[in-house]
Order: structure tokens, then C-alpha cells, then sequence
């Protein structure tokens, strides 16, 4: 059969603050994982907390925090966090419409459950006409360069 998923998402003051998903199993919704959202005064992302179900009860297994935010106004739609995260892939896909992340961050560190800081992603950004332009990430696995890249917009 196909496979049924549900994501319900949980807003405060018009800042998302939890997202659990849930998969059927033709009985009974169960839930999965859970993100839990934190954020600067200024309204921009500081923190995601990643959970799953452990012997029925809710887990840690990482954290992703962002920081180093310019002030130019965010022009992206979404960001995809979907990385390596210890041996498996997080998929962590942000909607921002400028409520997330109101800037541009400069750097995501993703974290183990004990707090090792496993992956560091660096930002930098161009722009043209305050539109976002160019970004080059790279990528830091304990602190030695291991991934750059460089994508560019244009406005066709």
C-alpha cells in the first residue's frame, strides 16, 4: 500500500514553534519526529531542536543553530537543511516567507544529542538590487573544509 504521512505544525504569535510528523500504519496515526523552533529577539531562527520517538517518549537526537545573521532583508522562499547528520539524512526543509528567518544566515552548525558539533555550513552572499545573487557555502567537518559550492540567481 502507499504510505500516509501528516505533518501538523504549531504557530505562536505567527512564529512557527513545533512541527511533528506522523506516518499511518492503517490503524492509528504515529508519530515520528518532532522540531521544536527557537528564535533571536530580533525574530530570526535561532535554534532547531530534532527529536524522535524512543521507546514511546519523545528523544533528542540533535540540534541545529544558525547565527551570524547580515541585515539585508531575506529574499529565499525556503531552505533545505537535508544533510549527513550523524549517518543519516535530516530532513529539515524550512518554508521562511520571511517569517523564519527574516536575514540571511552566515553559519548553521548541526549538533549530536551530547552536543558534538558534527557539521558547520558558512554563508556568504552577493546581491544585486537587494535581491540575493550569489551564495558560497562550505562546508566544515571538525573544522577542516570538506564541500564548497557556489550557486548563483538570476531573475529570468
Amino acid at each position: 500500500g502507499e504510505a500516509v504521512f501528516l505533518d501538523i505544525f504549531t504557530y505562536r504569535k505567527g512564529k512557527l514553534v513545533s512541527s511533528v510528523n506522523f506516518h499511518h500504519n492503517n490503524l492509528n496515526w504515529v508519530a515520528e519526529n518532532k522540531k521544536d523552533f527557537y528564535y533571536y529577539p530580533d525574530g530570526n531562527l535561532k535554534e532547531v531542536m530534532l527529536f524522535t520517538i524512543y521507546q514511546n517518549q519523545w528523544k533528542k537526537y540533535g540540534a541545529i543553530q544558525f547565527s551570524d545573521y547580515n541585515q539585508i532583508q531575506n529574499t529565499m522562499a525556503a531552505i533545505d537543511l537535508l544533510t549527513l547528520f550523524k549517518d543519516l539524512y535530516v530532513p529539515v526543509y524550512l518554508e521562511l516567507n520571511n517569517n523564519i528567518l527574516t536575514h540571511h544566515p552566515g553559519i548553521i552548525n548541526y549538533y549530536a544529542e551530547n552536543g558534538e558539533l558534527l557539521i558547520t555550513r558558512k554563508l556568504t552572499y552577493s546581491f544585486s538590487h537587494l535581491l540575493r545573487s550569489n551564495i558560497t557555502e562550505q562546508k566544515y567537518i571538525n573544522n577542516i573544509l570538506t564541500d564548497s559550492k557556489n550557486y548563483r540567481y538570476t531573475l529570468d
